[in-house]
């Protein structure tokens, strides 16, 4: 389980002497063990945005380009010499100066490639040890202030905590739960999420459970029109930090929930839940049940699942349907918001062989 020091500190007082590697000390001598403590920053000396204000090609070699950037506006412009292609005047992009250690072990020096002066280097997600790979450059939003340091501006100021948690501990599989428990050892009260009401309006999906104790709860939301893109920089960038790939905006959000509170959220595309129908049923035997991962599987009959009118859309507990899933065209949503069997999720995942990090969550109660 791997905790931001940054977010962790949105919700218990984190001020004073006490650092990621002094908590982490703490949690561990309270049975939390942490295996890790890394800082993303590390790396990130002398490395800030910047704004190329020229690119020419280089009078030596053909593919090389020479750029002029500032690391500030009333700055004097810096040559740089860049191998890459994606780059245009006016980018605002990451700029490595003379000095700077990258993530990746590159050191940056002044020197002369082919007998021009570059004074830094022009820097790619790959070198930042951001993506494994990269087509060029890292190009960042045209509204990024000019000279910040790059630890900042990607979201790379923080400390992240790898815990190695034992499965009595599920509570602790989020950042408010962790907070609870950093504020207990602290002495400090926990901040509670910011919540809001939301207004009551006719929602055309009716929820149905039909599993009994095995799902007792269910929480459901209707939302219409929705637009489904990329997710701001700040969020991406966050469940990166922790180890989720990035999808779009409403997957995105979802993990963040789970992420941040601990219980998983799934979204439904509307349109594609037939007879205006959701619930919880156990499975029927030998029921094909598409999932999102592309996998089609048959069903034994003592799994749970979601089901709309017509069929089975979901693997309770542990992934959803390929039929039912947010599309880039979607405008409709429907959230699920359940509490499971433990157990029954646990031989679920175990049988299909389909580890989550839902599954993770609801196995542990």
């Amino acid at each position: 389980m791997n905790i931001s020091f940054k977010w962790l500190g949105e919700f218990v007082d984190l001020g004073g002497a006490l650092g990621a590697k002094a908590l982490a000390e703490l949690l561990t001598n309270r049975g939390l063990e942490v295996e890790e403590v890394k800082d993303l920053a590390a790396g990130f000396d002398k490395v800030v945005t910047a704004k190329i204000l020229e690119r020419t090609q280089h009078p030596q070699a053909d593919r090389l380009s020479l750029c002029k950037v500032v690391a500030a506006p009333d700055a004097a412009p810096e040559e740089i010499v860049c191998g890459a292609t994606n780059m245009k005047a006016g980018d605002v992009v990451v700029l490595a100066t003379p000095g700077a250690h990258l993530p990746n072990g590159t050191k940056i020096e002044r020197s002369k490639i082919r007998g021009v002066l570059s004074n830094g280097m022009l820097c790619s997600e790959q070198e930042l040890c951001i993506a494994g790979t990269s087509a060029g450059i890292m190009i960042l939003p045209p509204d990024t202030p000019l000279g910040r340091p790059a630890a900042e501006a990607l979201g790379r100021d923080d400390v992240i905590l790898s815990f190695k948690l034992t499965a009595n501990r599920g509570d602790c599989l989020s950042h408010y739960g962790m907070a609870r428990e950093v504020a207990a050892a602290l002495g400090r009260p926990a901040r509670l999420p910011e919540t809001m009401k939301l207004p009551d309006g006719g929602c055309p999906v009716t929820i149905s459970l039909e599993a009994g104790d095995a799902a007792p709860q269910f929480w459901g939301c209707y939302i219409e029109g929705v637009k489904i893109g990329p997710s701001p920089a700040w969020l991406s960038r966050r469940l990166e930090t922790l180890g989720m790939r990035s999808i779009n905006n409403v997957v995105d959000a979802t993990n963040l929930v789970m992420l941040e509170l601990g219980h998983p959220v799934h979204a439904y595309d509307a349109d594609f839940i037939q007879g205006g129908k959701i619930g919880v049923r156990y499975a029927k035997k030998a029921e094909k049940l598409p999932l999102l991962d592309g996998t089609e599987i048959e069903l034994h009959g003592d799994e749970l699942v979601i089901f709309d009118a017509g069929r089975a859309i979901g693997l309770a507990g542990v992934m959803g349907g390929g039929n039912s899933e947010v599309q880039p065209h979607t405008t409709r949503l429907f959230l699920e918001c359940v509490e499971f069997s433990p157990s029954l999720v646990r031989r679920a995942s175990q049988r299909h062989q389909k580890k989550t990090e839902a599954a993770h969550r609801f196995e542990r109660g």
